[in-house]
């Protein structure tokens, strides 16, 4: 005579492909779980996935291509183990204040794009962190109200070229070193035309000439800090 046997207590065992749905009652008796399931459930249910990471050993996404998932600042923060679970490709959008907290954290290979929105003073502190990472930014927003000024050396402004080109959003370019260091920067490849020069030497010999290393600029937004000073005192 064949008999029944239930299981009564957590059995150590790995449950695969898992629904969002299913996964708080499988969970009574398995002790891990895989997920499969659509973006739309998982981020539904993306805080209680977080909730539960300890148990959830990889995730997959039953969509077709790499489908968009989009939160805010908050959840990335809040939920960023159980996305790092994630092994099938996806296009991650974030909206807020993230500069800080999303440079250390864009080495995951399965982020098919990050969009980054953030304060210019947020940009600029994080420049170097953001170019290591260009390759997984599809895109940089600035927040700030107006054309906010991104005021930086000619050091960065040469490093930092690929982090520069992704934003997307009105900004002023200003260059802030000494008139020699600003004759030899190549700015051919910046696409912002929006740029203004301040020399900190303002001797004799501190003015910027136009010279084959700055090109394709629109001379008219290029403003010299001793011509700016000349205009301040005269009341222009």
């Amino acid at each position: 005579m064949r008999r029944n046997c239930l299981l009564l207590r957590q059995y150590n065992i790995t449950v695969t492909n898992v629904s969002v749905a299913n996964m708080n009652s499988t969970l009574v008796n398995a002790l891990s779980v895989t997920l499969k399931d659509s973006a739309v459930n998982l981020l539904a249910g993306l805080d209680f996935v977080q909730s539960q990471s300890g148990y959830v050993t990889d995730i997959k996404l039953t969509d077709i291509g790499a489908p968009a998932i989009k939160i805010n600042a908050t959840q990335f923060s809040n939920d960023y183990s159980s996305l790092g679970l994630i092994s099938s490709n996806y296009r991650l959008s974030i909206q807020g204040s993230i500069a800080a907290n999303l440079a250390g954290k864009l080495g995951n290979s399965h982020w098919a794009a990050v969009s980054v929105a953030d304060s210019a003073a947020n940009i600029v502190k994080n420049l170097d962190a953001l170019q290591a990472h260009t390759a997984n930014i599809s895109g940089i927003s600035l927040t700030d109200t107006g054309t906010p000024n991104l005021k930086l050396t000619v050091a960065s402004v040469s490093s930092d070229l690929s982090v520069l080109n992704n934003i997307q959003s009105n900004y002023l370019l200003s260059v802030n070193d000494s008139a020699s260091t600003i004759n030899k920067l190549d700015l051919s490849g910046l696409h912002t035309s929006s740029i203004e020069f301040l020399p900190t030497n303002l001797i004799v010999g501190g003015t910027v000439q136009e010279n084959t290393q700055v090109t394709n600029l629109n001379l008219s937004l290029i403003i010299d800090q001793s011509e700016r000073q000349y205009y301040q005192r005269k009341g222009l």
